[in-house]
């Protein structure tokens, strides 16, 4: 059993948000563009944010499925299939996009986007 950590007066958690909410807007913003490796990349971002909120059978589910996309998408690279970001082949794109979907499950399993109260107002106080 580890020990307890000592509390801090400062809360990170707004930051943390913060973070997560660069991620998804930068992952979004790859996958409108079709930019594999910027949608890769937003969603690994992600992952590290989130990772906290993960058991180790969850941490090592994720970590072969970034090995599993990050091989398809350098040995498209190296076949010159992806020239233009415009031509993620579709293998790429759903690996992409369930890697998201498995993500977003996470996020919301953890309750963060879970409000607790109607009025964030009230919730503030």
């Amino acid at each position: 059993m580890e020990p307890e950590q000592q509390k801090s007066e400062f809360n990170d958690a707004i930051n943390w948000l913060r973070r997560i909410n660069f991620s998804l807007s930068v992952s979004d913003l790859a996958s409108q563009e079709r930019d594999a490796s910027g949608w890769f990349h937003g969603l690994n971002i992600l992952f590290r944010e989130l990772v906290t909120e993960m058991d180790e059978d969850n941490i090592k589910k994720f970590k072969e499925l970034q090995l599993t996309i990050n091989s398809m998408i350098y040995n498209d690279l190296k076949k010159n299939r992806m020239v233009s970001t415009n031509n993620i082949p579709p293998d790429i794109y759903t690996s992409l996009q369930d890697y998201e979907i498995d993500l977003r499950q996470v996020y919301k399993k953890s309750g963060l986007q879970t409000r607790l109260s109607e009025d964030a107002a009230k919730a503030l106080k």
